[in-house]
Parts: structure tokens; sequence; C-alpha cells
């Protein structure tokens, strides 16, 4: 079910990350921080989990490390899978 706005059910939300549009969702609970993405633009999904209460923790900022090596790559598995 779609809210409105550029919100989504279940706390997803549109959001810009390194330039492409994305849907996904940002949490965290005690011990833990995360983050999900899906990018329509470039047919990927990924998600980060990092076990850490750590304030400087940033979840997204991995993801936007994620894209960028995947763009660079011009591979469809920047992670060393099969391209």
């Amino acid at each position: 079910m779609l809210m409105g706005g550029d919100n989504h059910a279940f706390g997803s939300t549109r959001f810009e990350l390194d330039g492409e549009q994305a849907v996904g969702h940002p949490g965290r609970i005690p011990g833990y921080r995360g983050a999900f993405a899906y990018l329509p633009s470039l047919e990927m999904s990924c998600a980060v989990l990092i076990n850490t209460d750590a304030q400087d923790a940033e979840p997204v900022e991995l993801l936007t490390r994620l894209v960028r090596a995947c763009r660079s790559s011009g591979q469809d598995d920047a992670l060393g899978g099969e391209a």
C-alpha cells in the first residue's frame, strides 16, 4: 500500500543516493544500524548492516560507496562475482 507524498508503507521512502533515485529504509535498534536501497535505474538493490551503537556509524555512506564501486566497475557484479 503506497502512502501519500514520497513515502511508502512500512517506513520506506524515496531519496537520492549518489545522484540516483532510490527507494529504501535506514534504521537502527540498540546495537545495530542498517540501510536498504533499491535503485531502479541501475537495477540494483543493496543492504548494509552494522553491529554497533557508535554515533558516527553511517550505513547510508557505505551504500553510497557501494553504488560508486558498482558504477565504476562497468560490470554487473562489482564485488568480484561473474560479470
